[in-house]
């Protein structure tokens, strides 16, 4: 297919992807079609009966018929008055619906993308999609498509009386017209060309404003204002310079249509006055004609700037359709398996992943931890420790071989199923921006009050979180901006508590903690994790000197496999990591 062709097809696909928030309410839709044929033909018929009142009644001084027009004119204009509040309202209607049923769309398919596509993309980037995007769309559905319907059956109608009110006029006015129909779509080309930068500018804007207002404290701290304020002001100057270039051409194009739209109007003045005077064209038609020509060029070059402008928004709706078109990098089985219990026994076999295929990260990587076993995965930084944990919960699918959880792939597993038996704790704590309570109700929504005091004292958490100013109904902030990185984490670990899972998975979570914190929240760890599986990349090797066993990882591979004494006796890699120092974890 041509360059030419594939923008054609890619225009066709972005309308009839716009379209089809719309297919649900074709009745409604029917209904307002319906309504705007009886608005036209009201407005059209009053020229009409301006031009009977010139015609005939004024020089004929027919009172009756005058009073039967007048009654007809207020009759009709009430019920189009009605019939337009009705209009309007399932236009509001339909619009607010079809925006939802979008934004629906689009969150349950940023669910389902899952956690390398926001890897690859900027959280600004995503939110400016979901609100500027969003709200271009909305644009179509309120503003230009129900104009464009009301103008294309006015012009339609009205060109159509026109024609049978005097031919030879109306056929005067379509060489006049082709001066703008000529011009015109060298400026709408212009137009379409540069708004494509308006939505990249817009995002790019976007994903700047969030990231100086998310590192508000590291700006501050720096002394950045001013280097914030110009990444910011850069961007916003970019998208301002996009947008003036769109209307400055759109303004070029509106300039010859009114040039044309003129001159036409001032040839049918000549022309109509030529053929009163022969008789061909009486002073009712003439005016009545001149009303319809106005009203209906001014409908139909609206249609075309209309059409110049909708393709401009058209073009910023794109990346909508692009993100729905993502296709998930995991996803699951129609008939996927629902485990209501799981003894918690976990098996790598010939696992080899890499975020690029060209950079494997496991190679061949093997592990069988067993039901009930304390695992701790300790190594340099890159040697894929964390990489194990994503694995495991089907953030990434490896590239090759299989992950067994009681014998099954975790790949016939539903994904909630498996999940609902794993317990996670990060590093990097992520609290919603509510109270203490619904955080930690957030490991199990359907817990009362009593299990979540429970779960705090557990770890740790009950006693601070009561000096708080409203206790557990205390906003913790964005990100839990308000609490102090250890108070995070023992909230998290409250979270794991109430959850209650088979499977435990721990990401150095309590590294914000200090000694005297961490040394209780051990103690209450090491009860709670009696009886689970559980996984644990540790930092602090002290944490993890009971646990049943301790792998070391070097460059994808277990390199090191014993217990604590039984590590620290062979003088190796872990020996030298626990005397040595640490790495970062990746």
């Amino acid at each position: 297919m041509s360059l030419s062709g594939q923008k054609k097809q890619q225009k066709k696909s972005e309308i009839r992807w716009i379209l089809s928030f719309l297919l649900s309410y074709k009745k409604q839709i029917l209904f307002i079609i319906l309504c705007f044929l009886y608005i036209n033909v009201t407005e059209l018929a009053i020229p009409r009966l301006i031009g009977i009142l010139i015609d005939r009644v004024f020089p004929q001084k027919d009172l009756q018929l005058f009073y039967w027009l007048l009654a007809i004119i207020i009759v009709a204009v009430a019920i189009m008055y009605v019939v337009t509040v009705k209009k309007n309202t399932l236009v509001r209607m339909v619009q607010e619906f079809a925006t939802r049923d979008l934004q629906s769309a689009l969150f349950q398919k940023i669910r389902e993308l899952g956690v390398h596509y926001y890897e690859k993309r900027a959280t600004g980037e995503i939110l400016g999609l979901l609100n500027t995007e969003v709200y271009n769309v909305q644009r179509i559905y309120r503003d230009f498509l129900p104009w464009l319907v009301h103008a294309v059956i006015y012009t339609a109608l009205s060109i159509g009386v026109m024609a049978v009110i005097n031919l030879p006029m109306a056929m005067v006015t379509i060489p006049c017209l082709l001066i703008y129909f000529i011009f015109a779509p060298f400026f709408e080309r212009k137009s379409t060309e540069v708004s494509k930068k308006i939505a990249e500018n817009r995002l790019k804007f976007s994903q700047k404003v969030y990231e100086n207002i998310s590192a508000l404290r590291e700006i501050r701290a720096t002394g950045s204002e001013e280097w914030g304020i110009k990444q910011v002001l850069g961007k916003l100057r970019a998208f301002n310079k996009a947008y003036i270039m769109t209307y400055w051409y759109s303004l070029w194009g509106a300039s010859i249509r009114r040039l044309s739209y003129y001159g036409t109007g001032i040839i049918l003045i000549v022309l109509g006055f030529v053929m009163f005077r022969r008789g061909y064209l009486t002073t009712g038609e003439f005016v009545t004609f001149l009303l319809y020509f106005f009203s209906s060029m001014h409908h139909l070059t609206s249609i075309v700037s209309t059409l110049i402008e909708l393709n401009v928004v058209k073009k910023q709706a794109y990346p909508l359709m692009e993100l729905m078109q993502e296709t998930p990098k995991v996803t699951e089985k129609e008939n996927a398996i629902k485990l209501s219990e799981v003894r918690g026994e976990i098996t790598f076999q010939d696992v080899s992943f890499g975020y690029t295929p060209d950079a494997l990260i496991l190679k061949n990587f093997n592990l069988r931890v067993y039901p009930g076993e304390r695992v701790a995965i300790v190594g340099m930084s890159g040697s894929g420790k964390s990489t194990l944990l994503r694995l495991l919960m089907r953030f990434y699918d490896p590239l090759s071989g299989t992950i067994l959880l009681d014998g099954i792939s975790i790949k016939d597993l539903s994904l909630e199923s498996l999940r609902s038996h794993i317990g996670i704790v990060f590093q990097e704590t992520y609290l919603f921006g509510a109270s203490v309570r619904d955080n930690i109700l957030f490991g199990n929504p359907e817990a009362t009050d009593e299990m979540v005091y429970t779960a705090a004292k557990a770890a740790n958490a009950h006693e601070f979180i009561e000096q708080l100013p409203q206790k557990y109904d205390t906003l913790v902030g964005e990100r839990g901006v308000r609490l102090s990185g250890g108070q995070q984490q023992r909230i998290a670990l409250a979270r794991l508590f109430l959850k209650n899972p088979a499977i435990v998975l721990l990401d150095e979570a309590t590294s914000a903690m200090d000694n005297k914190t961490e040394a209780e929240i051990q103690k209450a760890l090491d009860e709670f994790l009696k009886g689970r599986t559980t996984l644990t990349i540790a930092h602090r090797l002290s944490t993890v000197k009971n646990y049943d066993r301790i792998i070391y990882m070097e460059h994808g591979k277990i390199v090191e496999s014993g217990s604590f004494d039984q590590l620290v006796s062979m003088k190796g890699n872990f020996h030298k990591l626990l005397y040595g120092g640490v790495g970062k974890d990746r």
